[in-house]
């Protein structure tokens, strides 16, 4: 090939998340560089009086400016492209749509501790030894013993045959040199093939089969996303399963997204099962050694199939063929740091790029997901019995109010108490399921009525008992639970309300011969913890599991036939407009873990507002009525999914400087409304949550139909604002386009 057949100017994103800087800059590639660059490169550039990193975007034929001008690339940092041109895509569509510097995109695709600025990592490596014609005719007593060895066991590696043999490296280098021996790298991975082969296939039920049929003939009409809408019991997994199995056999590979990391030891578990291929593994409980060298593997098709949270959607995968989002609806999904993405919508997006088919499960899809099926943009498939028509538990729901009444002050009711006692004298496991972490939830004085707060943030602290100490959960703050009030030095000072740690511990003490586990934030933050759990579950190690919402994720453990529901109101008493969606999938997800094989289900739901229009609908597993009375609500308050949503949020040091800054953006986001565009402001105003980690924040919202101009809006005045005004550098401004949360 001539020269002239390689590019000669490369479109580069510098490695500096700054918006001056947000741009594809051209630069010219020298002679030696030009056999060698290709789009997803790492290179060095000089970049004025700097010299920074770039990442090679594409290739031009003429530079936007004078030839004279432009500057040349310096040299290649990575030896390998780091990004796919469909992940070149995808990020700058990430960058457009979550309003965030193009480079920022590309970062977050990138697994912990590889970086824009380094060279890949190596894998593990090793040798395997062959013997040649050569080998026959050699001389001397050690090398004798390699050829007496390799005559039996040809292409040994290397590490074996220096053991068995006895003989030192040099004599292998001396008989690789002569001919003699022929030495072969490869590399190794963690997770190789199994060779179990398509071995222990279920028979799919009807319902399972005409799931099947609709979700494959639908997308390969139209190549629309599917949302697989099935009660909790109802083999979704199973149908996932078929799916990879449908793909990999025609040698593409597959995504599987699971919420929360505890999820990925049981599909983990499930594909190996059924898939004889390797299987990667990707999230943040993994070190980061262990994410390069999948993130390697999945780059090179070593991994058909890819299993972990949010970041997983950006595994490398240059044969995809499928992704699928199990518990779709699930808030985790949505990053809460920049770039502020939403994994469920990275998918749908990177499917279309791929050409693959995205499956998006649940037994409470959000109403976002189950909405674009009323318009025509997703395919429904519906699973509405549970396998073999198994029946859904039974949830009856009980009036704490009454309890009070009766004399019971005890955190369990009389009907929870007596499920719990019936489920473990028959031997079955139980799940107790409270969404607040800790001891005691906050801690007050009786004298004057003060809650203990954090001093950094607008939250009370929580008292944890193994430790005796009251923490934040926003900031990490700890400190010693004070034996006075800091307020009125009254020592009438006590812990109220009942944390997971709490509910586990009066467990503990009422059924003294069971064995207790818990499952939240504070056990899963030591490594390999929610994997123990797990395991522990499924060999009946454990009798009773108490936790928060991480119990509610999808986890399958056959024999936990009791739920309960500690305190069913705690979502719904948080001032947010997603408060009542939370609240029902949460307790339908919980109650939908209890009787899913052989044993019948029993939930017990406890709470303060029996008669309230959600916990009726969660008790009776009515979604649709649910559906229909939310989407009501969202339209008379033009809440989404009728309308998208920015969030902007400042915040800084000073509170007065602050609440200059919020009318000085408010009036540029007047100032900048698109012509003709019917959206609106809400704000500036005190965020509900008015400090965390020393910082005060105020909120504002802007609402539209039309997600083009809305973000067009948020993007032209929040800029013009940061360029204009020189307050704008003591304040933070977080954009968030589609946030989940107003706290």
């Amino acid at each position: 090939m001539t020269e002239n057949a390689y590019p000669q100017y490369a479109a580069i994103i510098v490695n500096r998340a700054v918006k001056a800087v947000d741009k594809i800059f051209h630069y010219h590639i020298p002679s030696h560089l030009q056999p060698i660059v290709s789009t997803g490169m790492i290179v060095k550039i000089p970049f004025g009086r700097e010299i920074l990193e770039g990442i090679i975007v594409d290739f031009v034929t003429t530079p936007e400016v004078e030839q004279e001008r432009v500057k040349d690339i310096l040299e290649c940092v990575s030896e390998k492209p780091l990004f796919n041109k469909e992940l070149i895509a995808l990020s700058h569509w990430i960058s457009e749509r979550y309003l965030c510097p193009w480079v920022t995109a590309m970062q977050a695709m990138l697994p912990a501790g590889l970086r824009l600025t380094g060279k890949l990592p190596q894998s593990a490596f090793r040798y395997r030894l062959y013997k040649t014609d050569l080998l026959d005719s050699v001389k001397g007593s050690k090398r004798g013993q390699v050829r007496d060895y390799l005559s039996v066991h040809d292409g040994a590696l290397l590490s074996d045959v220096l053991a068995e043999t006895g003989v030192k490296e040099n004599i292998i280098q001396t008989l690789v040199k002569l001919g003699a021996v022929r030495k072969v790298g490869e590399t190794v991975w963690q997770h190789q093939a199994d060779g179990t082969q398509w071995q222990n296939q279920r028979e799919l039920t009807p319902l399972q089969e005409k799931a099947m049929a609709e979700i494959l003939t639908g997308w390969q009409k139209d190549g629309k996303p599917v949302l697989l809408h099935g009660v909790t019991g109802s083999g979704k997994t199973e149908i996932y399963l078929r799916l990879l199995q449908h793909f990999v056999a025609q040698g593409k590979q597959g995504i599987f997204l699971v919420p929360e990391i505890a999820l990925t030891p049981q599909m983990v578990d499930y594909v190996k099962s059924r898939i004889g291929v390797p299987i990667a593994v990707l999230h943040s409980g993994l070190t980061g050694a262990e994410r390069r060298e999948a993130w390697q593997g999945i780059a090179q098709g070593v991994y058909q199939v890819v299993i972990g949270a949010r970041s997983a959607v950006f595994a490398p995968a240059p044969n995809l063929g499928i992704i699928i989002v199990d518990e779709e609806h699930e808030t985790s999904y949505k990053q809460e740091q920049a770039p502020r993405f939403h994994g469920r919508e990275v998918a749908r997006e990177r499917c279309r790029l791929q050409k693959g088919l995205l499956v998006l499960g649940s037994a409470t899809p959000s109403l976002d997901s189950y909405a674009q099926c009323q318009k025509g943009e997703y395919h429904l498939v519906e699973l509405a019995q549970r396998v073999h028509a198994q029946p859904l538990p039974q949830v009856d729901v009980v009036d704490m109010r009454e309890e009070l009444r009766r004399g019971n002050r005890s955190i369990f009711s009389d009907a929870l108490a007596e499920g719990v006692t019936a489920a473990l004298d028959r031997g079955e496991q139980v799940l107790l399921f409270l969404n607040r972490r800790g001891y005691h939830t906050f801690v007050s004085c009786r004298a004057c009525g003060q809650v203990l707060e954090c001093p950094h943030c607008s939250v009370s602290l929580s008292y944890h008992a193994y430790d005796n100490k009251v923490k934040c959960h926003y900031c990490g703050y700890q400190g010693d639970v004070p034996s006075h009030c800091p307020h009125c030095g009254s020592a009438a000072i006590r812990q109220f309300g009942a944390g997971t740690q709490r509910v586990a511990e009066e467990v503990m003490k009422r059924w003294a011969h069971a064995r207790v586990a818990r499952l939240d934030r504070d056990v899963t933050s030591v490594r390999g913890n929610h994997e123990k759990i797990y395991r522990q579950m499924l060999e009946k190690k454990i009798d009773i599991l108490v936790g928060t919402q991480m119990i509610v994720k999808g986890l399958d453990f056959p024999a936990v036939s009791f739920v309960g529901v500690i305190a069913a109101d705690t979502s719904l008493n948080v001032p947010d407009i997603w408060a009542g969606e939370r609240t029902f999938q949460l307790l339908t997800q919980v109650a939908g873990r209890a009787g899913r094989k052989d044993t019948p289900g029993h939930v017990v739901v406890q709470t303060y507002r029996p008669d309230h229009w959600i916990i009726r609908c969660a008790a009776q597993q009515d979604y649709g009525a649910f559906y229909e009375q939310e989407m009501d609500r969202r339209e008379i308050a033009a809440y989404p999914p009728f309308v998208s949503l920015i969030r902007l949020v400042l915040s800084g040091t000073e509170k007065l400087t602050l609440q200059a800054a919020g009318e000085k953006l408010k009036g540029y986001l007047q100032q900048c409304q698109p012509q003709g565009f019917s959206g609106s402001l809400l704000g500036p105003t005190v965020a509900p949550m008015e400090k965390i980690k020393d910082r005060y924040r105020m909120q504002m919202i802007l609402k539209g139909a039309e997600e083009d101009l809305l973000r067009q809006w948020a993007r032209q005045a929040t800029e013009q604002f940061q360029r204009e005004q020189p307050m704008a550098k003591k304040i933070l401004l977080t954009v968030d386009v589609d946030p989940l949360s107003m706290v």
